[in-house]
């Protein structure tokens, strides 16, 4: 993995990484596994399909070089847990730290910040959503939706501002989209999202 800045241990910054798949040479991959617990590889060994498996690879091998970078750590020796909704967290001695992943297609998105929890979201484009759109939409957002002049691009940012709030919150997707509301676009481009069960805002 390519070394990262110092800035990693300042504790105002909020960390958020991109990679493309195409960006990064095969033979790259094969070294990443060597940081992967013994559980994270037999994950890696029921994944039947190679696109999976090298997503995996990446997704997994990366947030351990970024937060073992943090922290002062071996990637290997990165002390991750999971939730009681299987939200991926460090151990009670490095609390403080948050992160979150998420991979789809050839993308693979981390983010990592000592301000707040977080979560994240990528998804591949699609060019229909008329199922999905009443399970994760309230009736405005719905209306909204349908009025828009590019819909699917529309559709894709709420469905993955949503997901990325009620990953933050810890729940995932145990609590409905729909009870994730979202509040009008501020002039910085964030927007505030709350959740029916929790009044506290998130940005997004």
């Amino acid at each position: 993995m390519p070394h990262l800045s110092s800035r990693l241990r300042r504790p105002d910054l909020l960390h958020v990484c991109f990679i493309h798949l195409a960006d990064v040479d095969l033979p790259a991959l094969a070294p990443l596994q060597q940081s992967l617990s013994s559980a994270e590889r037999q994950r890696l060994a029921r994944l039947q399909r190679e696109a999976d498996q090298r997503r995996f690879v990446l997704a997994h091998a990366a947030i351990r070089h970024a937060i073992g970078q943090t922290l002062g750590l071996n990637p290997k020796d990165v002390p991750f847990e999971n939730s009681a909704y299987g939200k991926p967290a460090l151990a009670p001695a490095y609390a403080g730290l948050h992160f979150n992943l998420s991979h789809a297609g050839d993308w693979v998105a981390l983010a990592w910040t000592r301000l707040a929890p977080i979560g994240i979201d990528v998804e591949q484009a699609i060019s229909w959503f008329a199922d999905l759109l009443p399970e994760c939409a309230q009736a405005a957002e719905q209306a909204e939706l349908q009025a828009s002049q590019q819909p699917d691009q529309a559709f894709l940012r709420l469905w993955t501002c949503k997901e990325a709030v009620l990953k933050a919150h810890g729940s995932g997707l145990s609590i409905p989209m729909k009870q994730v509301t979202l509040q009008t676009a501020k002039t910085d481009g964030w927007m505030t999202a709350t959740l029916a069960q929790d009044a506290t805002p998130y940005l997004v």
